[in-house]
């Protein structure tokens, strides 16, 4: 036997998500997304291939963190890893 929903549970229930997705948003805001890049980004920043790139995230010579499969880098880690890494002819 199904049950049914009545409009007034389903009402109330609707509410609670727009309250629990305004609260995420609210934490979002707070967090600059901009300090989080992914490894296309990281291709375009530092010029190099997608097999490089995900060859530096795997061995650690830029840190990262991962989403699920997904790698994430903060700019703080691009930053030191340029710093690390830079070469200057004379």
């Amino acid at each position: 036997m199904k049950k049914t929903v009545s409009n007034k549970d389903h009402n109330k229930r609707e509410v609670n998500y727009i309250k629990n997705s305004e609260q995420v948003r609210t934490q979002i805001d707070h967090w600059d997304a901009r300090e989080v890049f992914t490894p296309r980004e990281i291709m375009g920043k530092i010029f190099a291939s997608k097999n490089k790139v995900y060859e530096l995230l795997r061995t650690g010579q830029l840190k990262s963190f991962r989403i699920g499969k997904h790698y994430r880098i903060y700019s703080k880690d691009l930053e030191i890893y340029i710093k690390n890494n830079e070469t200057y002819s004379e």
